[in-house]
């Protein structure tokens, strides 16, 4: 693996990416955020092949439907030349996302990380269960992120595998060990790369000992497992609103899983909780909470202070 120049490695499994081969072409969206994105998008293996596999299999059924058509237009007597129509059969997934702006590598499987697949699958060991089908190849792709998390400190995973959400507890254990994080979908992982900073920590420690203060049952210090920024407003280093969700060790053996809303409104600080439920689906009440004001923003007061401070300037331009 080659050394990486930026912050974290996000590892993608081929549900992530799968219609940039289908389409044989980068989304827009997905070309807005390369003009953010600081860190590695990293692509195993097994990943790559199978999204080459899902090209070529459109390519083909093109080329068959393409020829189909031609068929039926010279049975009716017209002529049709398809030798100059381009199936982009040659689209690299590789390349158009690094033309695009991302840091893009693709990470071979070690012996042992396919090891550690045989290994769990023949045991069933976590995050491997009865069902068997397809397991060796995503128990590989799992053990090759927990390696990257840990040889890099850390590392994002995006797959919407439900064999990836598993709720047991060492599946979780070995996530917080290794430092992975993982996302269902590619937009938020990004999203949150050099979201989730000091600034926004101090404020969710801050949330979080407000609910403990209104008596929701959570562990104090927090011991989070995820968290994702769904949408974040800063003026001037400051954070104006908030929506994150959160996933950390419950009290009781498990873990919980809240939605968070923060918001400065006019002179005031408001917080709400949106969903939160512990372990066994039992619902946390969600409402609004109580935030102690000493840090609130008086805007009157800024605004009064911006004025003295362009009097000043004034002056001293005279």
């Amino acid at each position: 693996m080659n050394e990486s120049t930026t912050g974290m490695y996000v590892i993608c499994d081929t549900n992530t990416l799968h219609r940039v081969a289908y389409a044989r072409s980068v989304p827009e969206w997905l070309s807005d955020l390369a003009d953010t994105c600081t860190s590695t998008l990293l692509l195993p293996a097994i990943v790559l092949l199978e999204l080459e596999h899902i090209r070529d299999q459109k390519c083909e059924q093109e080329r068959v439907e393409v020829e189909e058509a031609r068929s039926l237009l010279v049975d009716h007597g017209v002529e049709c030349n398809i030798e100059d129509i381009d199936y982009r059969d040659d689209f690299s997934v590789v390349d158009e996302l690094s033309a695009v702006g991302f840091d893009v590598q693709v990470e071979d499987h070690t012996l042992d990380d396919y090891n550690d697949a045989v290994s769990r699958a023949a045991g069933r060991q976590p995050p491997a269960d009865e069902d068997t089908k397809e397991q060796v190849r995503d128990l590989a792709i799992w053990a090759l992120a927990l390696r990257i998390a840990r040889e890099r400190d850390g590392a994002f995973f995006v797959s919407r595998d439900k064999l990836f959400w598993s709720k047991n507890e060492s599946v979780r254990s070995e996530m917080k060990s290794a430092g992975l994080i993982r996302f269902r979908e590619l937009r938020p992982a990004l999203g949150s790369i050099g979201v989730i900073d000091e600034d926004v920590l101090a404020l969710l420690r801050e949330l979080w000992a407000t609910m403990i203060q209104n008596d929701l049952l959570l562990k104090d210090p927090p011991s989070w497992r995820a968290i994702e920024v769904r949408s974040m407003r800063k003026t001037s280093g400051r954070i104006e609103r908030l929506v994150a969700s959160i996933e950390a060790d419950a009290v009781s053996k498990g873990s919980t899983e809240l939605v968070l809303k923060y918001e400065v409104g006019s002179g005031s600080r408001s917080f709400e909780l949106l969903e939160g439920s512990n372990p066994g689906g039992e619902q946390l009440p969600t409402g609004p909470f109580g935030i102690e004001q000493d840090e609130t923003i008086d805007l009157e007061a800024d605004q009064r202070y911006e004025e003295r401070i362009e009097l000043l300037r004034s002056q001293i331009g005279q």
